[in-house]
C-alpha cells in the first residue's frame, strides 16, 4: 500500500432517515482525507457505513485515478457471499486488492479485521452513534490504543476502553507477518493472513492449507 491509508469503521443498522445525511458526511470526509494527501482507502465491506464508503470512494476514484481501494473481508465464505450479489461483486473487482483475513468463521475474526484495518491505516473514520458494545466501538478503542488519527461523527463521548475487550481480542495471538499471496482470480490478488498460535495449538482450520474450490492457489505451507 502506498501512500497514506484510511479505514472505515461504521454502525449497520442505521435508521433510515439518517442515510443521506450519513452518506453526505461521510463523502466530505473522504473529500478531506484526498485533499490531506490520502491515497489508500480501506473498508471492511459490511453492510451499511462500509459499502457507502466503498461507492463513494470509487465515485472519486472515476476523477482521481491514483486512489486505491482495499477490501478487507473477515473469512472466505464471507467473501464467497459477497461475490453471489452482482452489486458487492462488482464493487469488489473494482478494488486494488483483497484481504481476507482468516481462512474459516470464528466469533473473533471481525475483531481481528477491524484492528488489522486500524494497524495499517493513518486515520479512521468512525459513523458512530454512542453505544458502548459492537464493532464500532471496539474498533474506536483500537484507534486509541494504537494512537491513530480518528474522524467520528457525530460527536459523540468515546466508550472507556476495558481490559475484557482485549483480553477477549489479543488471546489469539497477532498476525503473522509472513504474508502468503495466491494467484488472483478476476485480476484481483487473494490474500490470507494466517494467525500465529501458541505453540502446541492447532488452528481452527488445520495446520495446512489446501487448493480452494474457487480456483485460487494456495501455497501448501505449514504453520509456524
Amino acid at each position: 500500500m502506498k501512500g497514506k491509508t484510511c479505514c472505515v469503521t461504521g454502525h449497520r443498522d442505521l435508521p433510515q432517515n439518517e442515510i443521506n445525511k450519513i452518506k453526505t458526511t461521510l463523502a466530505h470526509e473522504i473529500d478531506a482525507a484526498v485533499t490531506d494527501g490520502f491515497t489508500c482507502f480501506m473498508s471492511g465491506f459490511a453492510d451499511g457505513v462500509d459499502q457507502y464508503f466503498v461507492e463513494l470512494v470509487l465515485e472519486r476514484k472515476q476523477t482521481t485515478p491514483a486512489l486505491e481501494l482495499i477490501a478487507v473481508i473477515p473469512y472466505r465464505k464471507r467473501l464467497d457471499s459477497l461475490n453471489k450479489k452482482t452489486r458487492t461483486r462488482e464493487l469488489l473487482e473494482a478494488c486494488a486488492d483483497v484481504v481476507v483475513i482468516q481462512e474459516k468463521y470464528l466469533p473473533s475474526v471481525y475483531s481481528h479485521r477491524n484492528r488489522y484495518m486500524v494497524e495499517h491505516s493513518d486515520r479512521v473514520i468512525a459513523v458512530y452513534d454512542g453505544r458502548e458494545t459492537g464493532g464500532t466501538a471496539k474498533t474506536i478503542r483500537f484507534t486509541h490504543r494504537m494512537k491513530k488519527e480518528l474522524r467520528s461523527f457525530p460527536k459523540l463521548k468515546i466508550p472507556h476502553q476495558s481490559h475484557a475487550d482485549f483480553c477477549s481480542t489479543d488471546t489469539a495471538g497477532g498476525l503473522d507477518n509472513k504474508k502468503r499471496r495466491y494467484a488472483p482470480r478476476g485480476g484481483v490478488a487473494y490474500r490470507l493472513f494466517l494467525w500465529r498460535f501458541p505453540k502446541g495449538a492447532t488452528p481452527p482450520f488445520g495446520t495446512r492449507l489446501c487448493e480452494a474450490k474457487c480456483s485460487v492457489l494456495y501455497a501448501l505451507s505449514a504453520l509456524p
